[in-house]
């Protein structure tokens, strides 16, 4: 069978991403990407908007591929309104306070922030295409009841960032059973379950989950479809004598074949 036509287009698209890398720097022609944490959220204080923070690094091509070719002007300009956007190269020494207060379990890290409490409004892990990343963004300024999975993974997002990763995983997933079944953001969600299961160390029930949730993550064959294989692999390997293993790999490299072929799929350039 054929490769999808986005294969074939991968290895150019990643070489154009990385000569604009080393042309210019992050989000050079976006509208007022801030590249200083405390000015920007002292703007964001100011205008009474909303924080957002981009933490990438110019190894990153998932990171350029973002800047570059999801997160531009003509997209943000209409949200600089509510938002104001800051990018943070985290290979940088200057940044190493924020990225220990904000951290990044993958890159890039994008996350929501009150800029007056310095409060965790939405966290996103990797990559998005715009729709899902406004989406994204539109929850995370909302108000959310309490108990609403909005709220629920509100607070598990917190949590996470404050490294309390066990509490953070009960949340999302109390924020799972409060979702309706076409919930928008359960694929994203569950990424960010398998992530913290992951960095928990706990590889048997990383590995369950990766079974167990494997077909609601690829649904709608989204970016965060890889992400979440991606944690479901490295739980399958890290446990190469157990036997649901080649199993999970198995399921997960025919889910994964689904999402590549779907040539509406909506995904990025980089996936």
């Amino acid at each position: 069978m054929p490769l999808p036509s986005r294969w074939h287009r991968g290895p150019a698209l990643a070489a154009l991403l990385l000569l604009g890398a080393w042309c210019a720097p992050a989000h050079a022609t976006g509208p007022d990407w801030h590249t200083d944490f405390p000015t920007a959220r002292a703007a964001a204080a100011a205008e009474g908007t909303l924080l957002v923070l981009d933490l990438w690094a110019p190894w990153c091509h998932t990171c350029l591929s973002m800047q570059q070719t999801v997160l531009t002007p003509a997209r943000l300009a209409p949200l600089a309104a509510r938002f104001t956007f800051v990018a943070l190269d985290t290979d940088r020494p200057e940044h190493a306070a924020i990225v220990a207060r904000y951290p990044p379990p993958v890159w890039p890290t994008f996350y929501v922030i009150d800029p007056t409490s310095g409060d965790v409004r939405g966290r996103w892990l990797g990559a998005a295409d715009f729709a899902r990343f406004e989406g994204f963004l539109n929850e995370a300024a909302a108000a959310a009841p309490p108990h609403s999975p909005a709220a629920l993974t509100r607070r598990a997002d917190a949590l996470a960032a404050a490294g309390r990763l066990a509490e953070a995983e009960s949340v999302y997933a109390q924020a799972l059973a409060a979702a309706p079944p076409g919930w928008r953001r359960r694929a994203d969600v569950r990424t960010s379950q398998i992530s913290l299961r992951r960095r928990l160390g706990d590889h048997a029930e990383c590995l369950a989950l990766g079974q167990q949730a494997l077909p609601e993550a690829v649904a709608g064959h989204t970016a965060s479809a890889a992400d979440f294989v991606y944690g479901l692999w490295a739980c399958a390997t890290a446990l190469p004598a157990h036997p649901d293993s080649r199993r999970a790999l198995r399921a997960a490299a025919v889910a994964l074949a689904e999402v590549l072929a779907d040539d509406d799929a909506p995904l990025t350039v980089d996936d």
